[in-house]
């Protein structure tokens, strides 16, 4: 019998890698999804991506979301009580195992770890060190599609933002002398806005036309509104600036 799971969500690729992956496993059968919202700008914490778009790709997958509300700027304190709290609830559920898509932060990692044990929870790593520009190309070759829709300047040039996740942007990043895995630096932070890339990386990607695979389709064309580099805000008043701070919550 495959045990229950619940998945952390944050929209973009290696989610839906993590997920494919627990979808391929005979141990494992993804039960909900958890994602963490900036609740003054309606977006996703890591991405900026809107809610209606989160909504959608749950919808696609076929699984309840469960959304976790944080503030602007918002103390790491607080983002710990609130994630407490709708883990508890899904632990009252009968969930008591959480899949996290990280890679090889080992800090993260060990985090997530103290965050779960503390709540009796066991987390799981299902991508944890994989090679990630086999990754890369395992999620082209898979029929995922995602858009680049935050940028750190610093890493990549702003003009990779909107750009979609395919063959031409790795040979681009291969250009660029980047590895081709796309990641927040600090993805235990609940700071607002969209996340802000890591070692080796220049971009976050968030899935928006299609998943392909074993996970469905949504049909969701990208809107510039929802595209940032951290040079700029955000088209819309509403909408989040990329701040150093940003990082990757579930």
């Amino acid at each position: 019998m495959r045990i229950p799971i619940l998945l952390s969500w944050s929209g973009g690729k290696d989610s839906a890698l993590t997920l494919h992956a627990l979808r391929s496993s005979p141990d494992f059968e993804p039960a909900g999804l958890l994602t963490t919202l900036n609740e003054d700008y309606d977006r996703i914490s890591v991405h900026g991506v809107r809610r209606e778009l989160l909504e959608r790709q749950a919808e696609s997958i076929g699984l309840p979301l469960r959304k976790i509300l944080i503030p602007r700027d918002c103390p790491n304190q607080i983002y710990e009580d609130r994630l407490a709290a709708a883990l508890r609830e899904a632990k009252a559920l009968g969930l008591h195992h959480v899949a996290f898509g990280d890679l090889f932060l080992e800090d993260i990692r060990a985090y997530r770890e103290k965050q779960m044990a503390a709540l009796g929870l066991t987390p799981v790593f299902p991508v944890w060190g994989l090679d990630t520009a086999q990754l890369a190309r395992d999620f082209i070759g898979l029929g995922f599609q995602a858009l680049l829709v935050c940028v750190d300047t610093e890493a990549l040039d702003s003009s990779f933002v909107g750009r979609p996740f395919d063959e031409a942007l790795l040979r681009s990043l291969r250009r660029e002398r980047r590895i081709p895995h796309l990641r927040p630096r600090r993805a235990d932070l609940p700071r607002a806005g969209a996340g802000q890339a890591g070692p080796g990386g220049g971009a976050g990607a968030v899935l928006v036309p299609g998943f392909g695979a074993s996970i469905g389709c949504i049909i969701m064309p990208g809107d510039d509104d929802d595209l940032f580099s951290d040079e700029t805000e955000a088209p819309r008043t509403d909408g989040p600036a990329l701040g150093r701070g940003a990082a990757e919550a579930p």
